[in-house]
């Protein structure tokens, strides 16, 4: 007798087997031992900031310093890079 022929004719006897199978998935799925939200520690931030229509040099200026400026008072900071082309500004912190 095949499975589906099981299934068809003792058809109490497949949803039993099917509600053991889950049973045993779900108490291995608690007993698994993975964390399920793990630390990460992200040693580079990058700050993306654009402003359609305006040149590299207002975007120095304007943007990418007082960026610049409020993110050195933050401890732990070691290094920023920063680059403006055209309307984009980036800038990386890195831990």
């Amino acid at each position: 007798m095949t499975l589906p022929e099981l299934s068809i004719k003792r058809h109490v006897l497949a949803w039993m087997l099917s509600a053991v199978i889950v049973l045993f998935g779900l108490i291995a799925y608690q007993k698994i031992g993975v964390d399920r939200v793990p630390s990460i520690d992200f040693p580079v931030i990058m700050v993306n900031t654009t402003l359609r229509g305006a040149d590299p040099d207002v975007m120095d200026t304007s943007i990418t310093s007082i960026i610049e400026s409020a993110i050195n008072t933050t401890p732990g900071i070691e290094h920023i890079q920063s680059a403006s082309v055209g309307f984009l500004a980036s800038i990386s912190l890195l831990r």
